[in-house]
């Protein structure tokens, strides 16, 4: 992601009341952030989400042998680079 995403992302999270930032008075150029009560309940909702499908997908994802997993990884590497190839030609 780019700074500039990162910074606008953040900024949605602070007026949303999720994050605070701050920064340290010997380093007035970094910002730091910290979660509101609100932002703890959100992430608290988010591993609770993550968690439910982890164990909803887990029967699936433990069926896939090794073999096809590299398989699939392979793919997905070789797609990406195919991408990136593509993207590389429209900026030519």
């Amino acid at each position: 992601m780019t700074r500039g995403a990162i910074t606008k992302i953040t900024n949605k999270m602070i007026e949303k009341g999720l994050v605070t930032d701050y920064k340290k008075p010997e380093n007035k150029k970094e910002r730091y952030f910290t979660l509101t009560d609100k932002g703890h309940k959100v992430n608290e909702i988010h591993e609770s989400l993550n968690n439910e499908f982890f164990n909803r997908d887990k029967p699936v994802f433990d069926s896939v042998s090794s073999a096809d997993l590299e398989r699939m990884i392979a793919f997905a590497q070789t797609y990406s680079q195919y991408l990136d190839a593509e993207i590389a030609k429209t900026k030519e």
